[in-house]
């Protein structure tokens, strides 16, 4: 707000990288609660983009992060003057012009705070059935990394009103693509899912090893699969469809040794979160979940 001249000889300079995005959020979210309150406006209508769109996708996808890590940033602080800056306000600016690459750095950051939620586990199925409405195959692996228009926005502001359950009955694994960062991000998948389900049995709430080594895995894959697959074979006597989850294994594997390069220790780009959640989805989709 402008109260005096000074204010207003100083109110043109350029958003500090923060502002730049995050006043957007807040010109629509402002809009919401005004017509939410003086006109009763309608939200619960019809999505205005279709819920597979893959802005509107992202835009949900990065509302979850802000929501979960501003709560757990909130109760931190005594004092309510205290400004609250989630890693959404930090990466915003980037995650316009590469929002999938972006993603990944998000999701990485979010996860101490995710698992201080009692609601870790629905939170990661929540993005898991998100994640499942992306298509993903060879070309549109490429085009999911393009700079975004506006229209995240409302998925952003949508996922924050809880408009629309975004689920699908029809898995979007993609098993002939034969990209290495998504092929690395369905190899985890086996691996949670493994482990998970000897979490649910013993009433388990912990991480499983797959999300606990998260970040070092998209760093250096092929050496970090060997530590998490160490420490989730233990599981495997226990699961009943064991031979169904090893054979996703072999196979992935097979394809990672065919196109595996020299620098297969290379960092994943964020085409491996697609993986991993498509992956869990398919799995338990298949199990009628």
């Amino acid at each position: 707000m402008v109260n005096n001249l000074n204010d207003y000889e100083h109110s043109g300079k350029a958003f500090t990288q923060i502002e730049a995005g995050r006043f957007l959020i807040g010109f629509v979210q402002q809009k919401y609660a005004w017509f939410d309150s003086e006109f009763k406006y309608d939200y619960h209508r019809k999505p205005i983009l279709s819920i597979t769109d893959r802005e509107y996708l992202l835009g949900r996808l990065l509302s979850i992060a802000d929501t979960i890590e501003y709560q757990v940033l909130k109760e931190r602080e005594n004092d309510d003057r205290v400004k609250i800056v989630t890693n959404v306000d930090r990466y915003l600016n980037a995650f316009v012009y590469r929002p999938l690459d972006i993603w990944k750095i998000i999701y990485l950051h979010l996860q101490p705070y995710l698992v201080k939620s009692e609601n870790y586990k629905l939170i990661n199925l929540e993005i898991d059935n998100i994640i499942n409405l992306f298509q993903v195959n060879q070309n549109t692996s490429r085009e999911l990394n393009k700079p975004l228009t506006g229209k995240f926005l409302i998925g952003f502001s949508q996922e924050k009103r809880k408009i629309g359950k975004l689920t699908s009955n029809d898995p979007a694994l993609n098993e002939n693509l034969m990209d290495r960062n998504y092929l690395y991000g369905r190899l985890l998948a086996i691996a949670d899912v493994i482990e998970n389900r000897e979490q649910i049995i013993h009433h388990i709430k912990r991480p499983t090893n797959a999300m606990r080594y998260l970040s070092a895995f998209a760093q250096s894959p092929d050496d970090t699969w060997k530590t998490i697959w160490d420490n989730t074979k233990k599981y495997v006597k226990s699961m009943s469809q064991i031979s169904r989850a090893l054979d996703v294994i072999d196979e992935v594997s097979s394809e990672l040794r065919k196109i595996q390069s020299c620098e297969k220790n290379s960092p994943l780009n964020g085409l491996f979160l697609l993986g991993f959640s498509q992956q869990k989805s398919a799995w338990y989709g298949k199990e009628g979940k």
